[in-house]
């Protein structure tokens, strides 16, 4: 189980969620409240350990986070983007 805490002036949030695998959570806060820009920094600033994002929709992405399979994954697109800028002299 993961917990979120929110607070501002207008609003205090606590999200909790359970997930089977580590998978993008998306969020409607639509029934609650329309979150402003200001309050969505807010709640980055206040979970630093988390990756989010909004869409155009006003919904909070809550991004899973990346291990060690990604990294690698990451790794190797770097090393073959570097090897081909060598090889072109592009870079």
């Amino acid at each position: 189980m993961f917990s979120y805490l929110f607070k501002s002036a207008k609003i205090s949030l606590q999200l909790y969620f359970q997930t089977k695998s580590m998978n993008t959570v998306i969020l409607n806060l639509a029934p609650i409240s329309k979150l402003a820009d200001e309050q969505f920094y807010d709640l980055c600033l206040a979970n630093p350990d988390v990756k989010f994002e909004r869409n155009a929709r006003g919904e909070v992405i809550i991004l899973a986070p990346t291990g060690g399979e990604t990294g690698i994954y990451n790794a190797g697109l770097i090393a073959q983007f570097w090897i081909w800028v060598v090889l072109k002299r592009k870079g």
